[in-house]
């Protein structure tokens, strides 16, 4: 069915100076380990990641050296093309006991950080008005900001935020309607082979593209009773990407179970002059994708995966660092890019690279505040041995390797871990949550003891699976 546009400007929307942004801070990993969105720059090579709470960080050596902006701000996405990066912020707020999302508009650089611009368009300024994607879609007329964004619908602009249009893709629609599904949008993507670039915009209520720069709309929608690996697995659509290949590209879609009854989550695709989407055979919960020509990877819940034949075979990448012998305790990875020489990861833990196309060597930067000499700390604490690991982090200088005892309650030996590797005299050993006979502990308050040459230090990690 043919969907048109209709569009609503949001007026007194402006472009202002960012003071809190101005000051840059650095270091040798990103300014927090909960990375979010990443996006990198072709144009001049450098590499933005954003997030939960402490802003963004931006590289411009590959990695080695990082500056830190928009210190204490939420961030939920990220684009950057010729200079320009665009962030969309938010955080979550309480209620009574309840959590919500809440979005806080948006920021501009055009000079790597050093100074910024804000936009709050009301759509993308209140609780769960929030844009979980941005992209920039570049042509030869005008180049166009759109921004997905929950219950703020779909926003776009085309004079770098100094307004904003609010686009519907049914002409029956001129405001925004919470309860249609149709208005609730959490991904966008494009075409750039196509002229005009052929745009995807992910909703609840299913996937809509359009080829004639936005003023008509086609739905594709979860079908029941599709067989053969056609049709999209579920409505509600949180990542779009389009793999680019000689003569075929392919639009790949995470879709997640929205009102359905028979929806589930799964990954669907969707061949460049297709009508009718395939999906994989397996159920997966995606994030993220990332390609590497007809390389297909996905960031899932569960962990990295790439696929060679579209997802009919799935191979998980296990991403551990060689250096430190720092494995992730929790497998989830939100966020991945490959930037044409190195393959990123975005985790709760940290952010991980690799120069290998499946990702045998890797490097984990976290980032994990130092204790003064005699003391230590294990973090996150509590923890779930389901679903991570703890770290257990200390400093020390001797000549002996140290070793790390965990007790529980009654001071009775569970666990002998050692220490063998440290960065600089900084030790970080992680702790599964077993015992020596290899089974997850009782629920409880487990204390360790770090044992040096004649020093020991002593410390307390809660477990709670």
């Amino acid at each position: 069915m043919a969907l048109a546009l209709l569009g609503l400007i949001f007026s007194g929307v402006e472009a202002v100076a960012m003071d809190f942004a101005l000051r840059p801070y650095g270091g040798d990993a990103p300014a927090s380990n909960s990375i979010g969105d990443i996006a990198y720059d072709a144009s001049n090579g450098v590499l933005w990641v954003g997030t939960a709470s402490n802003g963004v960080s931006v590289s411009t050596d590959g990695g080695r050296s990082w500056t830190d902006y928009l210190q204490g701000a939420g961030t939920s996405a990220i684009a950057s093309w010729s200079g320009i990066t665009i962030v969309a912020l938010a955080h979550d707020t309480t209620i009574g006991n309840e959590s919500y999302p809440r979005g806080d508009g948006f920021a501009l650089t055009r000079d790597n950080g050093r100074s910024w611009a804000s936009s709050t368009p009301e759509n993308a300024n209140k609780i769960g008005r929030l844009a979980y994607d941005l992209v920039i879609v570049p042509e030869a007329r005008e180049t166009t900001i759109w921004a997905p964004c929950f219950y703020g619908g779909l926003l776009k602009s085309t004079d770098w935020m100094q307004s904003w249009v609010n686009v519907f893709m049914d002409t029956m629609d001129s405001a925004l309607n919470f309860q249609s599904l149709s208005h609730r949008f959490f991904s966008f993507a494009f075409d750039s082979t196509t002229n005009p670039p052929t745009l995807y915009a992910g909703t609840a209520a299913g996937i809509y593209r359009s080829t004639d720069g936005g003023r008509v709309w086609q739905q594709f929608k979860y079908t029941p009773g599709l067989t053969g690996g056609l049709g999209i697995t579920g409505n509600w659509i949180v990542a779009l990407a389009v793999q680019y290949l000689p003569g075929n590209n392919i639009l790949w879609a995470s879709t997640r179970k929205a009102l359905g009854e028979t929806e589930y989550d799964g990954v669907s695709y969707l061949l460049q002059g297709d009508s009718i989407f395939h999906h994989i055979p397996d159920t997966i919960t995606v994030w993220n994708f990332a390609f590497v020509d007809s390389v297909v990877l996905f960031a899932t819940t569960e962990g990295l995966f790439y696929s060679y034949d579209r997802g009919n075979t799935l191979n998980r990448i296990d991403i551990f660092d060689h250096i430190s012998g720092v494995r992730l305790g929790n497998p989830e990875v939100i966020s991945v890019l490959y930037d044409g020489r190195r393959l990123w990861a975005g985790t709760n833990e940290g952010l991980a690279y690799s120069d290998e196309l499946c990702g045998t060597n890797w490097r984990i930067l976290g980032t994990f505040p130092p204790p003064y000499e005699n003391e230590t700390y294990a973090a996150p604490s509590p923890f779930s041995p389901l679903k991570q690991f703890t770290n257990i982090i200390f400093r020390d200088t001797g000549q002996i390797t140290p070793v790390v005892e965990i007790y529980d309650y009654s001071l009775i030996l569970v666990r002998k871990l050692d220490a063998n590797i440290s960065q600089n005299g900084l030790f970080r050993v992680q702790w599964d949550g077993k015992n020596e006979q290899g089974d997850f502990v009782a629920n409880g308050i487990y204390f360790y003891r770090v044992r040096s040459g004649r020093r020991t230090l002593w410390g307390k990690v809660v477990v709670i699976k």
